[in-house]
């Protein structure tokens, strides 16, 4: 179904949306219901998440299922791909990725510990149910990663 029409539904469907400090009200209109007098109104409880320069609104305290962020995925790839390269002695340092790759050393090391991200983190990854905030941008300014996968969720916002 195209956007246009999606729209042209919703349109014959919502009398109105108000939205308030922390909530999300949706009138529908009452002939839709066969009802008399003012119709339906669902109230949703939200609140926002910062996602590098967007901001996102997140439903019912939950957060919002996300797409695979493929940039993010490509990122732990990397590291992966770089470890592994080390590890079986074809590559042997870390300056021979840095020009490889035409990058900063620093920045290899510092990408190099996403390949030690708990497998939960990463399988939440590949799914798109990361924590809104989880960008390549936030993982590739930190400056440390925990060893420990406890230590990982609660870094990267998984933890409750």
């Amino acid at each position: 179904m195209s956007q246009e029409v999606v729209c042209k539904v919703l349109a014959n469907v919502i009398d109105c949306i108000v939205v308030t400090p922390g909530q999300l009200n949706i009138k529908l209109k009452a002939a839709i219901f066969n009802l008399v007098g003012d119709g339906y109104e669902i109230a949703l409880p939200f609140h926002t998440k910062r996602r590098g320069v967007e901001t996102k609104i997140v439903l019912g305290g939950r957060q919002a299922h996300l797409e695979p962020d493929q940039d993010l995925i490509d990122l732990i790839a990397k590291a992966r791909k770089w470890f592994a390269q080390i590890s079986t002695g074809e590559i042997s340092t870390v300056r021979d990725i840095a020009r490889a790759e035409n990058m900063d050393d620093g920045d290899v090391s510092r990408f190099l510990l996403l390949a030690f991200l708990a497998p939960d983190i990463v399988e939440a990854i590949l799914s798109g149910k990361q924590p809104i905030e989880l960008t390549p941008e936030k993982l590739k300014r930190l400056r440390t990663l925990p060893i420990s996968w406890e230590e990982q969720r609660i870094a990267l916002g998984f933890a409750v």
